[in-house]
Formats: C-alpha cells, sequence, structure tokens
C-alpha cells in the first residue's frame, strides 16, 4: 500500500534504518496504529483521522497531553516521542500488556491514582492544555451537546431495517425521555451550578478501562486524544458509564475519595447525580455513532467493523440506565 510506503521511507528518514510496520491486535475505533519495529526497539505509530466535519486536532492533543504527563514523571503512559503535525501522525513509546479480563479493587484504585496524579501539583504548563472534547460546565452546555447528537441520529437516511429501527429508537424513545429530563432539569433546584475554574481537572475525557493496558500487575493508560480542562463529575459519570470494560457500581466511593480528595465529595456526588441521566441519553448516542457519516468515516479509516444490531441493543440497555443511580443513592458522602 501507498499510505506503508510513505510512513516506512517517513520512519527510516527519522530512525537512520529501516524499520517495518505491523498491525496491532486490537485497534481503536477512530484512528490507525501501527506497530513499528526498529531493531530491537519497538515503537507506537499513530495516524489520527480527521475530516472538514471535525475539528478536533486529535494528534495535537494527545501529543501535548502526554508531553505534560511526562513533564512530571507520570510514567504509565506511552512516551511521546515525536509527531508530524502536517501529517497526523504521531510516535510513541510501546507499552505490552493486555486489557483487563475484570475490574476489581486494584484496578479501580490504580485508575484513581492516575487521575489524582494528574491534578494534585498542577504545573503552569497545565494552562497551556485546551479544555477536553464536549467539556462543558454548565448543565446547559451538555444539554446543547445532547441536543445536537440527538439531531445527527434523527436526520439519518432509511437505508435498511435497523437504520429505520435507529431513527424509531431516537424519536420514541431517546427524544422524549430527553425532553422529560430537561424538564425536571428547568423546573426544580439542582446541584448542577456553572463550574468555576477552581473546580475544573486535567482529564484524559475519554478514560476507563477500555483505555488501559495491564503489563506485570501494573496498569498502564492510553489514548488522550481527547483530553484537557473537564469538570470532575463529567469523568466521573463516564468512568462509570462507559460500556465497554464496565466498572462495578460498588466502588463509586472509593473512587471518588482516591481521585478526588480535594474536592467536596458530597457536592460532587450531587452533581454527579444531576448529571447521570443526561450522559446516559448522551453514551447512547455515542453507540449509534455508526449510524452518522461522521461516525462511519471514523469506523472506515480505524478499519472498525462493529455489529449494527448490537449497537443499538447497547444503545437501549444505555438508555435504561438513566433512571438507575444506585452508585449516587449509596454512597456514603450523600447524606440521609
Amino acid at each position: 500500500m501507498q499510505e506503508n510506503t510513505d510512513i516506512n521511507l517517513l520512519l527510516k528518514n527519522y530512525f537512520s534504518k529501516t524499520v517495518s510496520l505491523s498491525r496491532p491486535s486490537v485497534n481503536g475505533g477512530n484512528n490507525h496504529g501501527y506497530i513499528v519495529n526498529c531493531g530491537d526497539e519497538r515503537y507506537f505509530l499513530k495516524r489520527y483521522f480527521s475530516s472538514s466535519g471535525d475539528r478536533r486536532n486529535r494528534c495535537e492533543t494527545e501529543f501535548v497531553f502526554s508531553e505534560y504527563c511526562w513533564g512530571f514523571g507520570e510514567q504509565n503512559i506511552p512516551k511521546p516521542i515525536k509527531k508530524w503535525g502536517d501529517q497526523n501522525l504521531a510516535l510513541f513509546s510501546f507499552l505490552p500488556g493486555e486489557r483487563l479480563s475484570c475490574v476489581d479493587e486494584k484496578a479501580v484504585s490504580d485508575a484513581a491514582r492516575f487521575i489524582h496524579n494528574l491534578n494534585k501539583d498542577v504545573h503552569k504548563k497545565a494552562q497551556l492544555l485546551p479544555n477536553a472534547s464536549d467539556a462543558s460546565f454548565s448543565l446547559s452546555g451538555h444539554l446543547s451537546n445532547i441536543e445536537g447528537r440527538l439531531s445527527l441520529l434523527s436526520a439519518i437516511k432509511v437505508e435498511s431495517s435497523i437504520s429505520e429501527q435507529v431513527i424509531n429508537f431516537v424519536k420514541q424513545e431517546m427524544k422524549p425521555l430527553f425532553a422529560q429530563f430537561c424538564d425536571c432539569a428547568n423546573s426544580s433546584e439542582n446541584d448542577y451550578a456553572d463550574l468555576p475554574k477552581s473546580g475544573r481537572i486535567i482529564s484524559p475525557s475519554d478514560f476507563g478501562f477500555h483505555n488501559a493496558l495491564n503489563y506485570k500487575n501494573k496498569l498502564y493508560f492510553l489514548d488522550f486524544e481527547y483530553g484537557g480542562w473537564d469538570d470532575p463529575a463529567k469523568l466521573l459519570v463516564d468512568f462509570f458509564l462507559q460500556p465497554e470494560i464496565p466498572v462495578p457500581s460498588e466502588y463509586f466511593s472509593l473512587f471518588v475519595e482516591r481521585a478526588f480528595p480535594s474536592h467536596c465529595a458530597e457536592s460532587l456526588t450531587n452533581r454527579s447525580k444531576v448529571l447521570h441521566t443526561f450522559l446516559c441519553v448522551k453514551w447512547a448516542c455515542i453507540l449509534l455513532n455508526s449510524f452518522i457519516l461522521e461516525g462511519k468515516n471514523r469506523r472506515t479509516f480505524a478499519k472498525k467493523i462493529e455489529n449494527p444490531e448490537q449497537q443499538l441493543r447497547k444503545a437501549k440497555q444505555m438508555l435504561k440506565r438513566a433512571n438507575s443511580r444506585e452508585q449516587y443513592e449509596s454512597s456514603r458522602f450523600i447524606r440521609n
């Protein structure tokens, strides 16, 4: 392939020696990954998706975020080595390891420690980090984002019986439920006030065990293309909603306590409880991304194959979770 030939030449010039490329056994859903074999050394090269309809600079965001982490000694991530921004390419150290087969207390503690370390001593360089992808510091911002996603899904073309089912699900279940949640939020007081800068955190954004590798009983985290400044409540809710490798709700209080020791746990839990219902709708939208043209293009670019029927089932399951808040109700941080 011409693409591989071009990359080989680029890397040969960088390393001053011939390299070989191979594909990893598991790839993400947005980008193209290569294992780079250079003598006895291995590296990981990412080619990032870009399009006129998606203004996010994934390459720049991930590389800058990774440099920030390495700058203060956080080394359980891939080391950033070189980026070619004009070609949407970035080179990182290669991380061996396997995905977690189950989530236990140690894994949750390691994840919480990683978030805590990112924020325990924020350096001046952190001010150069952008806001995380989809970061919103007000409830209205989150609602606007979800409304946009629902509008895109409502406009997909009926090309098959499954796409017709998706449109019916969006119009008959997702949108009415979202409208109901919005009415409740607007008609009653809640704990989701606009978040000042002092309450924001540095977040990988797409954070969960789907973006982690276990090697010699140590967790390594990766994929920071959406990272930056964010609301801790959003990270907290997303961490427990992420459907690929679920985190049991029994670890909610432990994660809050260890990831955010300097935050008011009761306030953060209440804020997360409000956000939970809306982010369930958002996650349902995300699970249906492959029905939208932009989502299809990303999956095609990354050579990620998804089962459309399975994605619709997952979206329906996610929507059902919107009214289930057991981790918040049972949290020891909530006063009865």
